[in-house]
């Protein structure tokens, strides 16, 4: 994946904006585990100063998601699997949480978008369109956790994705063998599931299938990051 980083044009919001594009391309998983950020590259990049720079990557680093570097740069944290372990106890905990919340909130319009969202997610799965897959995996999951309604939920769950981006980034490196091998459909149909639950109304359920949904994330990753 390229990263599309643009310059920045207006001196009022250029911490905000290199904040905001690099979070989102660290969310989407477009840099990989062992990255470096280097303010003056990345200033070049922006066509901005190195302070609106640093302040970006300080932010980040405060956030969890880089970590600081030597000669005024950051880098990813290092994969392992005991932290993506981690991560994803938490994002079943709030993801799940959050499902739950969106079964009793979410609209009619929202669920034909969901629909809408999960067919194509599923076509770009099985066709092997990765790239397509993962975003379309990104905006189903997004699309549920704006439903529940909780700005705090969302920001959290944001978060949790943040320190995700790496895994991500990794783990679409390895996609392609698994559709080969045919072990992703069990994945798409807990999309089936989560949906099932929403249209329901029936938070229980739509808090256990999102769970299973991470869960199933969880264990290829815990094959690849075995030691």
């Amino acid at each position: 994946m390229t990263p599309q980083l643009k310059p920045i044009g207006s001196r009022r919001t250029m911490a905000g904006e290199v904040y905001s594009q690099l979070r989102a391309a660290l969310m989407e998983g477009v840099f990989e585990t062992g990255d470096s950020f280097a303010i003056s590259d990345l200033a070049q990049r922006f066509g901005t100063s190195n302070t609106p720079v640093r302040e970006a990557l300080r932010r980040l680093t405060d956030e969890g998601a880089l970590v600081e570097g030597k000669w005024n740069s950051a880098t990813l944290p290092a994969l392992s699997a005991a932290g993506h372990d981690q991560l994803c106890k938490a994002r079943k905990v709030i993801e799940g949480g959050a499902a739950e919340l969106a079964a009793e909130e979410i609209t009619a319009a929202e669920l034909d978008q969901l629909r809408d969202i999960s067919q194509r997610h599923q076509s770009a799965l099985l066709d092997g369109r990765v790239e397509e897959m993962l975003a379309g995996n990104k905006d189903f999951h997004f699309t549920i956790y704006r439903a529940a309604r909780n700005p705090i939920l969302l920001e959290q769950i944001e978060n949790l994705w943040l320190r995700s981006g790496p895994y991500t980034r990794f783990l679409s490196e390895k996609m392609r063998d698994l559709l080969k091998a045919d072990v992703t459909l069990s994945y798409a149909r807990s999309h089936d599931h989560i949906v099932a639950a929403l249209e329901a109304r029936d938070g229980a359920a739509a808090r256990a299938a999102m769970m299973d949904d991470i869960g199933a994330v969880r264990d290829w990753m815990a094959g690849f990051l075995a030691p």
